[in-house]
């Protein structure tokens, strides 16, 4: 049997977390700093286990080895790990400023599968209303390199302005940081490397400072000009639901889907989607009945299902392992919109066969 799954949240204690999913979400936390919530997780140590249904009690690993094509779908290689990773980050203080690796170096460096690229949309913006994205133009290596030693290193690092909706998207390899007030909702690859280049000096759980891996850095990253923005989109509007689409690669794609009544939505068997309601309520039906949703829920949808409908009036980000002409460029080129449009307003890696 097949349905849309929730999972418990795998909850965790940070130096720089807080109570604001308490807050937004009206959830019950386990601790006093509480960092970040990983909803959909398929990892050794961080098993996401069912809340809802038949199911209820069983972890997500051993779904989808019991039945791959019904829940991961024909797109993903049995071979390969769970590809993504979705969670919440409570940012009631900074975060290191950071980064994360690609494929290439993850798996030579650090034995693992996959590196990190990762997505954030803003759920609350922070007081002073930025997160740190990239370095500024002009940025080197030896200018870099003085400002660390100078102790001042912020002032080689780009403050990107946000607010409540907007969309960031993060390559492996850029420098980042979450800013103190800030929550956000990130899809990214499976991965858990971070390589912290400054931590403010702080004092890490353990009563000691927390390691910085400066040379991993500089040996994986470039200062080259970036392309530092956020999101604008191209939006579809259909008779109950406006979709705004964001970005796809070969790792994952970003769709808001904003509902208003009921939503018609399929699934194909290809693969399997990640649904996260960031404002509104409602609900997800089909021949297993009805399944509620509100803001902060995130609701895995099997690659088997079929057709189903959302109703209400939630706002869905919905992300997946695309084929991105198919299922990103074709449906904007039919609503009217030129290459050249989708170019320029979303974010997209896309190379087709010559």
């Amino acid at each position: 049997m097949l349905y849309p799954l929730l999972f418990e949240p795998i909850y965790k204690e940070t130096i720089w977390g807080g109570n604001h999913l308490q807050k937004i979400f009206d959830r019950q936390l386990p601790y006093e700093k509480t960092g970040e919530s990983w909803d959909v997780s398929c990892r050794k140590n961080e098993m996401s286990i069912v809340r809802n249904g038949p199911y209820k009690g069983r972890g997500l690993d051993e779904l989808i080895y019991s039945d791959w094509d019904g829940f991961m779908g024909s797109r993903i290689c049995k071979d390969e790990p769970f590809p993504l990773l979705a969670k919440w980050i409570d940012a009631a203080d900074d975060l290191s400023i950071q980064v994360h690796p690609d494929d290439q170096f993850a798996r030579v460096h650090e034995d693992e599968k996959n590196g990190k690229n990762e997505l954030w949309y803003v759920q609350e913006a922070g007081a002073c209303g930025d997160i740190i994205l990239g370095h500024k133009d002009g940025v080197t290596k030896e200018k870099f390199l003085k400002a660390i030693d100078s102790g001042q290193l912020e002032e080689c690092l780009y403050r990107l302005p946000v607010r409540k909706g907007d969309i960031v998207y993060i390559p492996s390899g850029t420098i980042h940081g979450i800013t103190k007030g800030t929550v956000v909702a990130e899809i990214q690859q499976n991965c858990d490397l971070t390589y912290r280049v400054y931590d403010y000096d702080r004092i890490g759980l353990d009563g000691k400072h927390r390691p910085l891996h400066l040379d991993k850095f500089l040996s994986m990253s470039n200062f080259e000009p970036q392309d530092i923005r956020t999101l604008s989109g191209l939006t579809i509007d259909k008779k109950c639901a406006r979709e705004t689409y964001y970005t796809a690669n070969k790792y994952f794609s970003m769709v808001k889907l904003e509902v208003d009544g009921i939503c018609a939505e399929k699934t194909h068997g290809e693969t399997f989607f990640i649904y996260i309601c960031v404002e509104g309520e409602g609900s997800f039906t089909g021949a297993w009945g009805k399944i509620g949703v509100k803001a902060g829920d995130m609701v895995f949808v099997p690659a088997g299902l079929g057709e189903f409908k959302i109703e209400g009036n939630p706002i869905l980000l919905k992300t997946w392992v695309p084929d991105i002409k198919k299922e990103f460029i074709a449906p904007l080129e039919e609503a009217g919109y030129e290459m050249a449009e989708i170019l320029k307003d979303t974010l997209i890696d896309y190379f087709p066969m010559r």
